[in-house]
């Protein structure tokens, strides 16, 4: 499929409710909320003894943290939560024209 067939379809399945764009943590980085590398390096650090994560694969880091912990996965998710418990304010890029969102995270059950 060329680019513009491209754009003309999800353009379309988006004006219908049938899209969906996939998006980064980087979307709410205007909004002050932490990205990965900001939640992951505190952990790695006290649990971990890790503290230059430049280019760490930081989903490794996590699952690293948790075997720490003898697979708890209670601190991990504790430090996630309390992190994400301050009041954020919408940016511009969340109030994008007719989007609706949905966001997965820590209500999964991990």
């Amino acid at each position: 499929m060329d680019r513009a067939s491209f754009v003309r379809e999800f353009s379309a399945e988006l004006s219908n409710g049938a899209g969906a764009l996939f998006v980064g943590a980087g979307i709410s980085k205007p909004s002050a909320v932490p990205t990965w590398a900001d939640l992951i390096r505190p952990l790695a650090a006290s649990r971990l003894g890790l503290s230059h994560l430049r280019d760490a694969d930081l989903i490794q880091l996590a699952q690293y943290i948790v075997n720490a912990s003898a697979g708890n996965r209670g601190p991990l998710i504790h430090h996630l939560r309390a992190q994400f418990s301050g009041p954020f304010s919408v940016n511009a890029y969340h109030r994008a024209p007719g989007a609706n969102s949905s966001i997965d995270g820590l209500d999964d059950q991990l």
